[in-house]
C-alpha cells in the first residue's frame, strides 16, 4: 500500500499487478502494470522511505516476497546485481 513503510521487494511469479499512486485531486493514476519476472517495491525498499504506489491484482496471481534486509544483504553480497538494481 501507498504510504507503508518498505518491509521488502515482491517478485511476481505469475500473473499482473496493477501499481497505483494518488494524486493531488485525489484520483488513482495507473503507473504501471507489472508482470511475471518483474519486481514490485524496489525503490521504497531501497531507499527506506515509505512505497510510491499501491498494488492491486488484476488477475490470479503468485509472488514471492524477499524481506528487506534479506534484499540488501543480498545486494551487499553481489555487486552485479546493485549495478543492474541502480
Amino acid at each position: 500500500m501507498e504510504g507503508q513503510e518498505p518491509r521488502g521487494v515482491f517478485v511476481v511469479c505469475s500473473g499482473r499487478v496493477k501499481l497505483s499512486a494518488g494524486s493531488a485531486s485525489g484520483k488513482a493514476l495507473i503507473l504501471r502494470i507489472a508482470e511475471s519476472g518483474q519486481v514490485v517495491g524496489l525503490p521504497g525498499t531501497i531507499s527506506g522511505k515509505p512505497y510510491e504506489a499501491t498494488a492491486e491484482a488484476l488477475e490470479p496471481i503468485q509472488v514471492t516476497f524477499i524481506p528487506r534486509e534479506q534484499f540488501l544483504q543480498f545486494l551487499r553480497e553481489h555487486g552485479d546485481a546493485a549495478l543492474r538494481v541502480a
